[in-house]
């Protein structure tokens, strides 16, 4: 499926963040506190990671998501849309916070450690909208995440292939 752009069009469902990345030389030990050599502020999340990385291949994205209504939720709004993703955020007034993620990288070596605060009214609209939109949530991003290694591989991605990784990931029921 195409836009009227001819662009592939991507639709994402799931969780969506706000990413403190801080790059620091060693990682510190308890009690402890270091300087980070750079500090970055993104939208992250592995619904959000994978529209963005599709949009950046060209794609037309489009990622249903709960992103808080208040400064949090503005920043990672404002990172993905200058992404190229087309954001339709499912939470309403007052029902999400979105969950902030601390990472810090070692500069040496890119190993990680992450700390994440998770977003106290996920579970509750999960039980109101149920199981079933979860699944498809899920087996959405597991075809794309498939469809965009398609692309990265061959630069495009059929209807067959996409249709493809969807029945893959339903037979298994995930």
């Amino acid at each position: 499926m195409s836009d009227e752009t001819g662009r592939p069009v991507g639709v994402f469902a799931g969780l969506s963040t706000l990413d403190v990345i801080q790059l620091v030389e060693r990682l510190p030990r308890s009690d402890e506190k270091v300087a980070a050599l750079d500090v970055r502020l993104a939208a992250g999340g592995p619904a959000a990671n994978a529209a963005v990385a599709f949009a950046g291949l060209g794609g037309a994205a489009t990622l249903l998501t709960r992103i808080s209504h208040d400064a949090v939720g503005d920043l990672v709004v404002a990172d993905l849309a200058a992404c190229g993703v087309r954001v339709v955020n499912a939470a309403g007034a007052g029902d999400a916070t979105t969950t902030v993620a601390s990472i810090m990288v070692t500069a040496a070596t890119g190993e990680r450690a992450v700390v994440s605060a998770v977003d106290r009214g996920r579970s509750a609209a999960l039980d109101r909208a149920g199981a079933d939109l979860f699944e498809a949530a899920l087996i959405g991003n597991m075809a794309a995440s498939v469809t965009i290694q398609q692309i990265g591989r061959t630069g495009t991605a059929t209807q067959e292939d996409i249709l493809g990784a969807f029945k893959y990931f339903k037979a298994r029921e995930l």
